[in-house]
């Protein structure tokens, strides 16, 4: 069964999910660095507020049935049932791993490379322009380069629920 969802909401999932794989591509041999460095940007806490509303289903979409065959013939703003269970139990290692420390180093890359899938997925079923795709690609991670303009989760959801605008590389 197919789930839908706002645009936002899976822009800033998408954000999200590429800020954790990248950052642990980034960290795996510095894990202490990674914990407090995920912790400080607030990782924990939207991971928090997805796993929450998983339980409450807030961010679901119900849609009218024109909006239904688009998104249907275009393959867009769904994730099925399995996918998000799946999710689900990869989101909730690395809420233990951020809070709890140490684990299994194959452990994380497995699912390190699952999250990175399903980032890779919702990233083709986003209906949003490319601007804000490519925006959320430039999502802050452990170890980023200096050399580039990098946003937090927040400011990218910002950018498409209208509360900010990007111009010239700068969130204003």
């Amino acid at each position: 069964m197919k789930r839908y969802y706002h645009d936002a909401f899976l822009l800033g999932l998408y954000a999200l999910l590429t800020q954790i794989h990248l950052s642990v591509a980034r960290g795996i041999s510095a894990q202490s660095e990674l914990r407090c460095w995920l912790r400080q940007k607030g990782t924990l806490g939207l991971i928090e507020q997805i796993l929450c509303s998983a339980r409450s289903k807030r961010h679901k979409q119900k849609i009218p049935l024109i909006k239904s065959l688009y998104y249907n013939l275009r393959g867009k703003n769904y994730l099925t049932e399995s996918e998000w269970i799946l999710l689900i139990k990869h989101l909730q290692f690395m809420r233990d791993f951020i809070v709890h420390g140490e684990v299994n180093e194959d452990a994380l890359i497995n699912s390190r490379l699952e999250i990175c899938y399903f980032s890779l997925k919702i990233w083709h079923r986003l209906n949003v322009n490319y601007l804000a795709k490519r925006l959320a690609n430039h999502v802050e991670h452990f170890n980023e380069s200096e050399y580039h303009a990098h946003f937090s989760v927040r400011q990218i959801t910002s950018v498409i629920t209208g509360w900010a605008v990007l111009k010239d590389n700068e969130i204003f």
